[in-house]
């Protein structure tokens, strides 16, 4: 999820050129993938579906801390079935850190290119 409309739309084509295999999904905040994860968090868990949630940091109403402090007081269930991977334009040492200690994954600086797209689908 990403506030900037131009992230997200290369975000997406980068990802469809990399020929995942399932549906992207691309919500422009933080309240609009909770709302996503609340209506299909039944079909997630029942079919048991991998999934990747790209979060940026810096969003207006919610910040990417905020997202990740509520997604997993909300769905601790979720937290087998879908990573998360910080992609930020954020540098600060101490964002990294944050991100990790709140379950991220790892961290990428953006833009989202090609090989860092792979490297996080072989994670």
């Amino acid at each position: 999820m990403d506030d900037d409309e131009i992230d997200r739309f290369i975000n997406e084509k980068i990802i469809r050129q990399c020929d995942v295999s399932y549906p992207v999904y691309s919500v422009h905040d933080a309240y609009g993938a909770l709302d996503w994860l609340a209506q299909k968090i039944d079909d997630i868990v029942s079919k048991k579906e991998i999934g990747l949630i790209l979060l940026d940091i810096n969003m207006p109403g919610m910040s990417g801390f905020e997202f990740l402090e509520s997604y997993n007081e909300k769905y601790p269930q979720l937290k087998d079935l879908i990573q998360v991977v910080t992609l930020s334009s954020s540098n600060h040492r101490s964002d990294k850190q944050r991100m990790i200690e709140l379950g991220a994954i790892s961290y990428y600086s953006k833009p989202l290119n090609h090989e860092d797209f792979r490297t996080i689908l072989a994670d």
